[in-house]
């Protein structure tokens, strides 16, 4: 009663011996014929042998704590064997009492599942078959005084399965993290951490009570959760509370750059493949006949595994996200010079637009996860699983979604292609009015249409509107010269623009105005513009070398600064290389260009955000240049024609065109030469540039003097027309174009033909002959005046020779009147000019005549 309290005694029955490990064995008889009572035989008396050995089988109910067990525990055996399949240890402890005159032997052998491991002194191991190993105690009080104590001894045995700890296969976590971007506005986080197997240091980091003083645990796999909440109603929800859950939100915070705080974990529900509530199915996943929440044989040796997860679940609060900070943050990690891109500016907006003419195949070190979970967090496998608004689509797999994984251990690059799901359909013609109505426009641009601009072919779509002002028309004779005083304004227009890039993971489809506009404007929110820090850079080849652009609109400014320069050595430069040969009738002459100074200023729009997501090519971005008050001069200076353009404040001679042999048209509105009916042929636009080979058009408006009116004004294919406002003339033309043509040749047989004539006004006329007319009435005025004044020198000269003849008679009558006078009298004349010419006011300019 004093070791097995509450043990049923079964029959007992008598034993001829009983084997010691720790004595001799004792051989026991119910002989009283061997008594010793019988002296006469020579017997010894000795009382206490033989002995008389009894057996008995005791029933025992052992205290779950002498196992090293929770007296709670629900079946202890399977419990035990639970723990000695994980690989757990148990130490059981029994106190051994021997009152006076007893000796007493305990063994214990283990069940089949376990084996001793260690026993403290004074018990001792023993093998039991080939491969267990039991344990025994040997109490002796075979001396001991009756009013003594009993004598007692503790056997303390470590057990275990005999065979080692088992290896669990990495990780312990697998974390699941579902990312729901669909709804911008009402976007949320999913975690599922599902455990496997928690080691010793993670229990003891993690504050689990699962060990005790008497079971050690070198694991506990989710088959042991699932156990210890079965057999010991243990507080698995320590779990929940223990987990760093805020680490675990900082870490995909960073992870996705956004902010992000997940809410308190909790058990997911049991499903097929796991939870805590999860059963076994006998003959499918353990082999034991009935369903347990753990098993303890799943074939091959192996039980209570890590196969079948326990799973939390964790959420962040709906709110704001912008994917586009997920996918700035993936192109940090890819691999090449698009990783140096900061696109943590973009906005979901602008991330949209930007991926309607963008695909991206991009290989990620998605490692970077594994870097940023806690130093101290069990091993553990990512898989990221992104669900994608409905304008961005993954070129892998599923479409909706973007889903990669980043081991516990090694490096893990996953491809990740996106794209847009609403990509920029450039393919269509643009025309200048055709199809621009808006809703309801029941007409459509067609490459066919008369008023195209690009063909729907052309990936680079540009276009030029001129207009020209020419305020004054002026002929100079002495010089040989004519002078036109002009202002222009020359606007580019680029619709769409298609980019050849350099990178092996980026395809481009040809950029809409409304992209690059809303590309400008990103720009504008970091000091340095759009790429600034990246390694990517948007160069423009200058003669004078590369020059780097930043995309903004400071960076526009000061791209117009940089494009003055750069247009002032094209003049200079065309003015050396520009001398040809030009043949009027049949002579030559050589040329000489004069552009160097030209007034001009170059002018790019102020870049705003778009309003609408989806990019157009519709409304172009526009670059101007304007030339205010310029003279051309077209002067023919010996055996050369100059052509000139400087500002309007240079001086030009007149030049008046020798039209002796030609026949001239009188009108109400001036002077025309009869049959002078100019041709001259305009080509298409084709030039090949960094964007590909441009076809395109320009317009023309050429504002005309009121001095000069075009009598006619036709085009071959009715691309031009003369409008009337006011007293001014404006001809309006728009270039061929050429959309199909993929040569020069087959370009230029889409050139037009235009044929004008023009009169100039008698004010004109008037203009240039004033000053002749003035010079003939002033010779005129010369002439009469010398006439009046030789007539008055010939009345003077009879007049003085009448007066002679009077005088003398007048003498003679005097002298014989009164006498002759004496001689050194006489009568003086008014002196007159040796030539017989007078000074007037007139005489300096006699020389003209």
């Amino acid at each position: 009663e004093e070791n097995f309290p509450d043990a049923i005694i079964g029959p007992v029955q008598p034993t001829t011996e009983i084997s010691f490990f720790g004595r001799e064995r004792a051989q026991c008889t119910y002989d009283p014929g061997i008594d010793s009572i019988d002296e006469e035989s020579s017997r010894s008396n000795d009382p206490f042998f033989p002995p008389i050995c009894m057996r008995s089988s005791l029933s025992l109910t052992i205290n779950p704590a002498n196992l090293g067990m929770d007296p709670q525990t629900g079946d202890v055996d399977r419990m035990m064997e639970g723990l000695m399949v994980m690989g757990g240890e148990v130490q059981s402890n029994f106190t051994i009492i021997a009152t006076a005159g007893q000796y007493l032997e305990y063994t214990m052998i283990p069940p089949d599942y376990a084996s001793v491991s260690e026993v403290t002194q004074p018990g001792e191991r023993f093998r039991v078959g080939l491969n267990s190993w039991g344990s025994r105690i040997a109490v002796d009080n075979l001396a001991g005084s009756p009013l003594s104590l009993p004598a007692s001894l503790d056997l303390v045995t470590t057990l275990d399965d005999g065979r080692g700890p088992p290896t669990y296969p990495a990780p312990e976590l697998s974390l699941d993290l579902v990312v729901d971007a669909r709804d911008r506005m009402n976007s949320r986080i999913d975690l599922d951490i599902d455990i496997h197997y928690l080691d010793a240091e993670t229990i003891a980091e993690w504050g689990l009570d699962l060990e005790t003083s008497t079971i050690d645990l070198g694991v506990v796999t989710a088959d042991g959760i699932r156990m210890f909440d079965s057999e010991l109603n243990t507080d698995v929800g320590a779990l929940l509370r223990t987990l760093p859950i805020d680490s675990l939100s900082d870490t995909f915070a960073q992870a996705l750059g956004v902010d992000l705080m997940f809410q308190p974990p909790s058990f997911a529900p049991a499903d097929d493949d796991g939870g805590l509530m999860f059963q076994h199915r006998p003959s499918e996943t353990c082999r034991e006949k009935l369903a347990y929440r753990y098993c303890l044989d799943a074939g091959g040796g192996s039980g209570m595994t890590s196969e079948y997860p326990i799973v939390l679940q964790t959420t962040s609060m709906p709110s704001e996200m912008q994917v586009s900070n997920i996918v700035s943050r993936l192109i940090q990690q890819a691999e090449g010079d698009i990783a140096t891109i900061d696109l943590s500016i973009l906005n979901d907006e602008d991330l949209a637009a930007m991926m309607s003419v963008l695909e991206m195949e991009l290989e990620v070190d998605v490692s970077y996860l594994q870097d940023l979970l806690p130093a101290d967090f069990p091993s553990a496998d990512i898989t990221m699983t992104v669900h994608l608004p409905e304008w961005l689509d993954s070129t892998h797999g599923d479409p909706d979604t973007l889903v990669f994984s980043a081991p516990h251990e090694g490096g893990s690059s996953e491809s990740v292609g996106i794209e847009g799901a609403r990509p920029f359909d450039w393919q269509h013609a643009i025309c200048l009015e055709s199809g621009r109505g808006g809703p309801g426009d029941p007409s459509e641009c067609t490459d066919s249409s008369e008023d195209l601009i690009c063909g729907s072919n052309q990936k680079t779509c540009v276009s030029l509107d001129v207009a020209v002002h020419i305020e004054k028309l002026t002929f100079r004779e002495t010089r040989a010269a004519v002078e036109f005083e002009f202002s222009a304004e020359v606007i580019l227009e680029v619709y769409r623009l298609g980019l050849k890039l350099e990178e092996d993971n980026m395809e481009v489809s040809p950029i809409p105005a409304d992209l690059i506009r809303r590309m400008v404007a990103v720009g504008d929110r970091r000091p340095g513009g759009l790429l600034a820090g990246s390694e990517q850079t948007a160069t423009i080849p200058f003669s004078s070398g590369d020059y780097d652009l930043e995309i903004s609109n400071d960076g526009l400014l000061n791209l117009a600064v940089a494009l003055v320069d750069e247009v002032e050595e094209s003049f200079a430069e065309i003015e050396n290389i520009g001398a040809q040969d030009i043949i009027i009738g049949e002579r030559t002459y050589g040329s000489d260009l004069e552009i160097i100074s030209v007034p001009f200023v170059i002018d790019i729009e102020p870049m705003d955000m778009p309003l609408d997501m989806e990019p157009s090519d519709t409304e172009p971005v526009k670059v101007g240049v304007s030339i205010d008050s310029a003279s051309l001069t077209i002067a023919l200076v010996g055996n050369e024609v100059r052509v000139s353009v400087a500002p309007a404040a240079i001086e030009a001679n007149p030049f008046v065109a020798a039209l002796s042999d030609l026949g001239f048209i009188f009108s109400d509105f001036g002077v025309g030469i009869e049959g002078a009916v100019f041709h001259s042929i305009i080509p298409p636009i084709m030039e090949n540039t960094l964007w590909g080979t441009i076809r395109s058009s320009a317009r023309l408006q050429i504002t005309m003097p009121d001095t000069v009116r075009l009598t006619s004004f036709e085009s071959e294919k009715g691309l031009g027309e003369i409008q009337e406002h006011g007293d001014f003339q404006i001809i309006v033309y728009r270039t061929p174009v050429c959309p199909t043509a993929d040569s020069w040749n087959q370009c230029y047989r889409e050139h037009d033909t235009i044929q004008w004539s023009a009169e100039v006004s008698y004010v004109l006329i008037l203009g240039e002959v004033a000053p002749y007319i003035f010079t003939i009435v002033v010779f005129l005025g010369l002439a009469v005046s010398r006439w009046k004044r030789r007539r008055d020198e010939r009345k003077s000269a009879q007049k003085d020779a009448q007066d002679v003849v009077e005088e003398q008679m007048l003498e003679m009558e005097f002298a014989a009147q009164m006498g002759e006078l004496e001689e050194k009298i006489v009568i003086e004349q008014p002196p007159q000019p040796e030539d017989g010419k007078e000074e007037g006011w007139w005489s300096d300019q006699s020389d003209l005549v």
